[in-house]
């Protein structure tokens, strides 16, 4: 989700690539299963739901280290300001407009329930706190926290350049013990991304020292990935969530998932780096359209979702969800990097203020 001015690094480019698969992936089965059921998960579902959460949910954590990446290895010689400026021109600008595309979906889709009594300044008032909150589309939260993040980037350059690490040892562990809250906006949130967000700043610095810290531990680190995976799908399993450790309340499911992406995010980067020389046409094309697919890709779900329950399409089985769910995220990759492609091609460069790319 970064421009790329200086420098192309494949590795971070293929990861980009891989990463919005990812998300794309843990929105397309869920938000499907549960439109499909009046919000509710159904026992025959269950299983499918864990499997497909277990393997995607929490993937913007990858987003969050890449970002790092590469303010370390692109952007840290900019000037603060014109850092900002790319940010609120590359990431904000498009953001702030795809609210106006989900405003007119939910219009569409019969979803936007707004008081007759509303008049333009509460509306005013109304839109602009989903803006800055995030909450527009299911997917939107991430937005504030990483502009935030963004705004906050000297001072954990600065912490990442302390000689002493106590510092940047308790922020990596803090999302362990203050869990990310979903769906409202809260400081938690910045608490827990702003440690991949630091990791990937610090790695991008270190590139030579972090990949042999890494190689000595990447069978460990695999190792944990999976075995922590089991342990995920077991407390989703067991519908384990909150934890009392002492005074704090944890959610478990969200720590896990934390070790589980930052272990699988060194392994994967690691690879890539050693083995990446030239990025394959498709993951250098979704790379490229990465931030526009983010944006668009809740509209085409939304829709096809629309569409299913419209012509009645069967989704009374596991199987038959599952078919649905892959439909879904091959078509909602397609559609949002075409309908990116084609923008690209129309406004030229300033379609980094429509689409992000």
């Amino acid at each position: 989700m970064e421009e790329q001015k200086k420098q192309f690094h494949p590795s971070i480019h293929y990861f980009r690539g891989l990463s919005i698969l990812f998300i794309v992936a843990a929105h397309c089965w869920s938000v499907l299963i549960f439109m499909s059921n009046d919000f509710s998960l159904p026992d025959d579902l269950r299983h499918l739901f864990h499997i497909i959460e277990t393997l995607f949910h929490g993937s913007t954590i990858y987003f969050a280290m890449i970002s790092g990446l590469l303010y370390s290895l692109v952007l840290r010689d900019k000037s603060y300001k014109v850092f900002l400026k790319g940010k609120a021109r590359n990431v904000l600008a498009p953001y702030v407009l795809s609210a106006f595309y989900y405003l007119f979906l939910w219009h569409f889709v019969g979803q936007l329930n707004l008081p007759e009594d509303m008049g333009v300044k509460e509306f005013i008032f109304g839109f602009s706190f989903v803006i800055l909150t995030g909450q527009m589309a299911p997917h939107m939260w991430y937005i504030p926290i990483i502009m935030i993040l963004f705004l906050l980037t000297p001072l954990l350059y600065r912490v990442s350049e302390m000689k002493k690490p106590y510092l940047i040892i308790i922020i990596l562990l803090l999302p362990l013990v203050i869990s990310r809250v979903w769906p409202m906006f809260s400081p938690a949130n910045i608490v827990y991304f702003a440690a991949p967000y630091l990791a990937g700043i610090m790695i991008g610095k270190n590139l030579e020292s972090a990949f042999a810290w890494i190689s000595e531990r990447s069978n460990a680190l695999l190792v944990i990935s999976i075995l922590f995976s089991v342990l995920y799908f077991t407390l989703f399993t067991y519908d384990i969530k909150d934890v009392s450790w002492g005074f704090l309340t944890v959610n478990a499911q969200e720590t896990v998932t934390y070790i589980i992406r930052i272990s699988l995010a060194l392994v994967i980067f690691r690879y890539l780096y050693i083995h990446v020389k030239r990025v394959p046409k498709v993951i250098n094309l979704l790379a490229n359209h990465s931030f526009a697919i983010y944006f668009l890709h809740m509209i085409v779900i939304q829709l096809m979702i629309y569409m299913y329950r419209a012509y009645e399409i069967n989704l009374d089985s596991a199987m038959n969800t599952f078919l649905a769910g892959l439909l879904i995220f091959v078509s909602s990759i397609i559609i949002s990097t075409g309908l990116s492609w084609i923008i690209q091609k129309i406004a030229g460069k300033k379609s980094r203020l429509i689409i992000g790319a």
